[in-house]
């Protein structure tokens, strides 16, 4: 269902912090990703490259790995981006977030960026100790907190955004504007237990909704298939 409020949004400045915040989770169930926590190197083995990049788009980097056990789960949330005092139903939200990751660490993350054009999508994949279940209120912040999560953005996107559901298999939220250049801002998350994708695309164009939606869906399947499948080079 496409929701058509309209609020004063920000661009890409501040939508890095998308990286960290979509970071969890819609519980999936994919059959082949492993029950237990994957290491970086197995994170990075998830990820499409080569032949396997869906046509007209472009692996920016390999996918990077870091090991990160022990390291606690703090920046799964906008909150810290908000510029001034989130009212209450929004703070509600945040603090089931926060309530939902309190005792939660990592083991190991990866992340990736593929390229279209004028289009950006950050993939990224980690796993943690713990088994966490925080789709619900991650969703719920973009949600109760959509005027504060828009204001924090860079002043130089549009000031016309409407949120609408991501058609993909995961979970997602997109910001459209049909202002000038029409940009396009989205967010989709998929977890496996104790492992997770977390995806945010930018675009100049809105018209690249459909190419976001096909990448962010092979992404996920690709995830899904687990560290162990053969991927084309």
């Amino acid at each position: 269902m496409t929701e058509t409020t309209s609020r004063r949004g920000g661009g890409h400045g501040r939508i890095a912090v998308g990286g960290a915040v979509l970071a969890l989770v819609l519980t999936g169930c994919g059959a082949d990703v492993p029950n237990g926590p994957m290491d970086e190197d197995e994170l990075e083995s998830t990820y499409l490259t080569g032949r396997g990049v869906p046509e007209d788009w472009s692996l920016a980097d390999d996918p990077s790995g870091r090991d990160r056990y022990g390291d606690p789960i703090d920046d799964a949330g906008p909150g810290d981006s908000f510029s001034g005092d989130p009212d209450e139903q929004c703070q509600g939200a945040l603090d089931e977030l926060e309530s939902e990751i309190q005792d939660v660490e990592y083991v190991a993350e990866a992340d990736a960026t593929y390229t279209k054009e004028q289009a950006s999508v950050n993939v990224t994949a980690y796993s943690t100790q713990q088994e966490v279940g925080i789709s619900e209120p991650f969703l719920a912040i973009l949600d109760d907190c959509e005027t504060e999560f828009l204001d924090s953005m860079s002043a130089s996107a549009p000031d016309d955004l409407s949120r609408e559901s991501l058609d993909t298999e995961a979970d997602g939220v997109a910001f459209v504007s049909d202002e000038g250049s029409g940009t396009l801002l989205a967010f989709a998350t998929v977890s496996y237990g104790k492992n997770h994708l977390g995806i945010w695309a930018g675009s100049e164009d809105s018209r690249d909704m459909d190419a976001v939606v096909e990448l962010v869906d092979a992404v996920q399947e690709r995830f899904e298939e687990g560290p162990d499948a053969g991927e084309e080079d």
